[in-house]
């Protein structure tokens, strides 16, 4: 079956495994949790414009691991290799797991290989910073070290009262934004919800957002937030608090 029809076919805890190299015309959504993509020593190829070799685009469903993993050897090579997502839920870890012997190779210059959306996370690894390129956000859970691609999916990760920290410069299209868990406001009445700092280390974030969305930090009411160590700039307003 083509890449696409294993991918519709396959069930949470399933293996994907590529026979040969495959080349595909669009992105692909995988929407099933706790699959693996085994290149077995191939080349996964999307052509499109934009498109993304690995997308992964999960629902929130609660009782099912929320995680994704890709073997090698082998290589991915798209606009942006891999892309993950998942839905509004920044409170709950999307895991993406991507073999250390997997190539990823953007074809568009200045495009990180992987990009993370949402609670999507990535180990705290060397080879992980290389492959989102700029920004990253690192949390220490208490059981191990992940790298998020948001600010939201770190802070509301971090243990309470913790503190959080930009791994690299970041210039682009995104805010500083501090959301609190809707199942946390549906439990209290007033007062602060979650608290935590973000450590800058040095670093520059640089928000390229306009227009009416353009705020460069956004806090929800019930979130204590520290930010210190580094330099923000941005075109549109410096905070706005909900």
């Amino acid at each position: 079956m083509t890449f696409k029809e294993a991918i519709v076919a396959a069930t949470p805890g399933d293996t994907v495994t590529l026979l040969r190299d495959v080349t595909i015309p669009e992105s692909t959504p995988i929407t099933v949790y706790g699959l693996t993509v085994d290149l077995d020593g191939h080349t996964l190829t999307n052509t499109a414009t934009g498109g993304s070799g690995i997308r992964l685009t999960l629902a929130d469903v609660e009782g099912t691991p929320a995680n994704f993993t890709l073997v090698g050897p082998g290589s991915v090579v798209a606009a942006t290799p891999l892309y993950a997502s998942g839905a509004y839920n920044y409170a709950r870890p999307y895991t993406v797991i991507v073999d250390e012997s997997v190539i990823l190779k953007s074809t568009v210059e200045g495009n990180p290989q992987i990009e993370l959306s949402g609670s999507a996370r990535v180990a705290a690894t060397d080879a992980n910073m290389t492959r989102l390129g700029k920004g990253g956000f690192k949390v220490n859970d208490g059981s191990a070290e992940w790298l998020y691609g948001t600010c939201a999916g770190a802070f509301l990760n971090v243990p309470e009262g913790g503190t959080f920290t930009l791994c690299q410069d970041f210039s682009g299209p995104s805010r500083l934004e501090f959301p609190i868990d809707p199942t946390l406001l549906q439990t209290r009445a007033t007062g602060i919800v979650k608290s935590a700092t973000l450590d800058l280390a040095g670093h520059a974030f640089t928000s390229t957002l306009d227009g009416n969305n353009a705020d460069l930090i956004v806090i929800d009411s019930g979130a204590d937030v520290t930010i210190k160590g580094g330099t923000l700039a941005a075109i549109g307003d410096l905070a706005h608090v909900a």
